[in-house]
């Protein structure tokens, strides 16, 4: 059942940010050819009609670029806020609640499709920055690329931490939406200006979180903790033999981000089932 509801929610929540992923790649597309049209035809110094198409040609693709990035944007913002809170908070919830289906079964199934959306939508920024900026200079971005992929012949290991942190965003991705899915949980609480309560609660997460995040700290540094875990470190990368580069204490480092990312996901997701699952109070 699981599996439908992430089905249904892909159609929904993909109807219209489709189009503008697709719409977003043809203005970088129609960006790059203009400005490197204007580059190579117009003269330093145009004049009369030449002029005017310069003008045109500087202003209009790039504004129509930024609409559609502003719009894309806005939808994902829909997806993952407005989505969850109609959804299971307002009053799609008297239905959505009334299928044989788990709370927590809702949430995830929410939660996939809003993380997928903002995932898909980033890699849709970085491919059209990256379409923009090979038409404008092919030559040079293919060396450019041919001297990134070089790096991973001189060292391989870097292919490793890559995929690391590619895993590390999509669940600090997931942590981020769930977090906002906890504070809304706790918002729809109040009854009245619930969405009001959910940004409170939301900076309220945030100032717990860093709090916690800053007696760790000085609890480290006043202990000696952290320099008996740096100098740890830094004995195993000796015994093997990797020279202090400092590779290990990457690992480490995307290590600890990790668990904090799953601990985080795993405690909002469990807020916002206990919450909708016990307390849960629909407009």
């Amino acid at each position: 059942m699981t599996g439908n509801l992430i089905k249904y929610e892909f159609r929904s929540g993909l109807r219209y940010i489709g189009i503008i992923w697709a719409a977003l790649i043809a203005s970088a597309l129609l960006l790059g050819i203009m400005l490197k049209v204007m580059g190579s035809v117009f003269p330093t110094d145009p004049q009369g009609i030449l002029a005017l198409m310069e003008v045109l040609f500087n202003l209009v693709p790039p504004l129509l670029y930024g609409i559609i990035m502003v719009a894309m944007i806005v939808v994902t913002i829909i997806i993952v806020v407005m989505r969850f809170y109609k959804g299971l908070l307002g009053d799609e919830g008297y239905l959505m609640h009334t299928l044989p289906v788990k709370p927590w079964q809702l949430i995830t199934s929410k939660g996939i499709v809003a993380s997928a959306v903002v995932i898909i939508s980033i890699i849709a920024i970085v491919l059209s920055i990256f379409i923009i900026a090979g038409i404008q200079d092919m030559r040079g971005f293919a060396d450019g690329f041919k001297e990134f992929m070089g790096v991973f012949g001189e060292e391989p290991r870097l292919i490793l931490v890559i995929i690391e942190v590619i895993v590390l965003s999509i669940f600090g991705t997931m942590a981020s939406i769930y977090h906002i899915y906890a504070a809304m949980a706790i918002g729809q609480l109040t009854g009245k200006h619930r969405l009001l309560a959910s940004l409170g609660a939301y900076i309220a997460i945030n100032i717990a979180l860093t709090v916690l995040a800053t007696v760790i700290i000085v609890v480290g540094d006043m202990t000696g903790i952290d320099v008996w875990l740096s100098e740890w470190l830094w004995s195993i990368e000796a015994s093997v033999g990797m020279n202090d580069d400092g590779f290990i204490l990457v690992q480490a480092g995307l290590g600890a981000a990790f668990v904090v990312a799953v601990v985080q996901l795993a405690a909002f997701h469990v807020i916002t089932e206990r919450i909708l699952s016990k307390k849960l109070n629909l407009i």
